[in-house]
């Protein structure tokens, strides 16, 4: 969980941003979700916008990539849902990245193999390594309206 410092003034965030991650995984396959809220100065939360990926699709295609393991990649996720909403004075950012499971997504064995035939005891405890800070590469793009289109 990453949390912003509190916006000094009344922010308009519209359109889908952006999150970039330098990660490194322990297996070849992991999945990646990623959650936007406003976090309140009361401590209070508004979900903003929501993005996912299974890794081995990270280069699109329907075959997958396996990662490699212990090797340190920048992985753009999709863009997140389109949100609109001026957040407030005082407020804050907060990013949760998870690695699931998570309803609705069919579960992640972790190994690089065919998901649909392989047995779940085939399946293994996968560990995501993202590196975080100024110069790692992770890098979250929060989306603004073009003043010159808004009136």
């Amino acid at each position: 969980m990453w949390t912003s410092e509190p916006f000094s003034a009344e922010t308009v965030l519209s359109g889908r941003s952006r999150l970039r991650l330098n990660i490194t995984s322990d297996q070849p396959d992991a999945d990646v979700f990623a959650d936007l809220y406003e976090a309140l100065p009361d401590g209070s939360v508004i979900f903003l916008a929501h993005t996912q990926l299974r890794l081995r699709y990270r280069g699109g295609g329907v075959d997958g990539i396996p990662l490699t393991p212990g090797k340190s990649e920048r992985i753009e996720l999709p863009p997140f849902n389109f949100f609109a909403r001026a957040i407030g004075k005082g407020s804050r950012i907060r990013l949760v990245i998870d690695n699931g499971p998570q309803f609705g997504w069919q579960r992640n064995s972790h190994t690089g193999g065919n998901l649909a035939t392989e047995p779940a005891s085939a399946g293994r405890v996968g560990k995501l390594t993202i590196a975080t800070g100024p110069d790692s590469g992770s890098v979250l793009e929060l989306s603004r309206p073009d003043p010159a289109v808004v009136k």
